[in-house]
């Protein structure tokens, strides 16, 4: 890319290819596993995704300074085609005489009719909209810790990197745990969905509060328990799946699934706005280099966004790791 528009256009092409893998991967998951492990395997599903941040970090950082940006591009492109071939050779839809096998696929006109449905629905929203705050916040979290380590600690790229991989080392263990937990020991979801929302804003306060403070060892700390409690987010699947007709599965996951990403691209510019308000004219490279309180203040804008989570979470429903959606409309009726 030479141009910015180029830049753009190449990032909205690889969101386009993005959207359909997480949805693919329920929905394969669904048709593999029994209802009741819903929970447990969509954190899996998520927790493996989960792994790509922690490539994305220390390991991404060794590559580009080997091979530069564009050749670090040419070897993920390399392995994402790679990836793609084994999925085509070895995953199949459903086991092998599983009921509903030879049933068509729905057309274009049925796949809106369900996903309208599922928009209609107001019992969709409240896992929708705090997903759309939680992703919020861990996207833009994503974005900025890196810079944030490397501005106001003085770390370089990798060093930062290899920090930042604390939140996603985290969620390796607490996403299945919390999917299990939800699935298995409790049998609830909303439960588990408000404590871990509850503790992820007590920590993003603490962040905010104490940004360029902290010991570096203090901040490796507080984002790998920002990954611990973090992983509240991997029920809103299941949760958005159990309220929703269960013919409307895939729809009811994708439209939930919609709200966090909507959530990280639309705050990314707001929070870098929140930055560049603060920043005090440093320069280093070419790159704007920005004051621990600049940080202090986008950390305390995550804050809020969890805030806002935790205020919706109470509205989900509790499933029990069943669908209810018949008792819904039953009582709406």
């Amino acid at each position: 890319a030479e141009t910015s528009s180029v830049l753009f256009a190449g990032r909205f092409v690889i969101g386009a290819g993005a959207t359909v893998t997480f949805i693919g991967a329920l929905k394969v998951a669904a048709a593999w596993f029994p209802a009741e492990r819903f929970g447990t395997i969509s954190a899996i599903t998520a927790t493996v995704g989960v792994l790509g941040s922690l490539i994305a970090n220390a390991p991404l950082a060794a590559l580009v300074a080997w091979v530069g940006w564009r050749g670090a591009f040419w070897v993920i492109g390399a392995v994402t085609l790679l990836g793609a071939a084994l999925c085509l050779a070895i995953v199949r839809d459903s086991p092998e005489g599983a009921s509903g096998t030879a049933e068509p696929a729905p057309g274009m006109r049925e796949v809106l009719a369900g996903t309208v449905s599922v928009l209609r629905n107001p019992h969709t929203w409240p896992p929708f909209l705090s997903f759309f705050f939680l992703y919020a916040a861990l996207g833009n979290l994503m974005l900025w810790v890196v810079p944030f380590l490397r501005d106001v600690y003085g770390l370089t790229m990798t060093q930062a990197a290899v920090y930042a991989t604390a939140t996603p080392l985290a969620l390796l263990v607490s996403g299945p745990l919390t999917g299990w937990v939800s699935d298995t020991a409790l049998a609830r979801r909303k439960l588990p969905y408000v404590v871990l929302s509850v503790a992820l804003f007590a920590l993003w306060c603490v962040l905010a509060a104490t940004a360029g403070a902290l010991p570096l060892a203090g901040v490796f700390a507080l984002l790998f328990g920002m990954g611990a409690v973090g992983s509240s987010f991997v029920l809103t699947w299941p949760i958005g799946r159990e309220v929703n007709p269960p013919h409307l599965a895939g729809s009811a996951v994708a439209v939930v699934n919609l709200g966090g990403f909507v959530g990280a691209a639309l705050t990314q510019g707001p929070i870098g706005a929140v930055l560049d308000a603060r920043w005090a004219g440093m320069l280093v490279g070419g790159a704007r280099v920005y004051p621990a309180e600049a940080y202090r203040a986008a950390f305390a804008v995550c804050a809020g966004f969890l805030a806002a989570a935790v205020l919706i979470s109470v509205f989900v429903k509790e499933t029990r790791g069943r669908n209810i959606y018949a008792e819904l409309r039953g009582r709406r009726g």
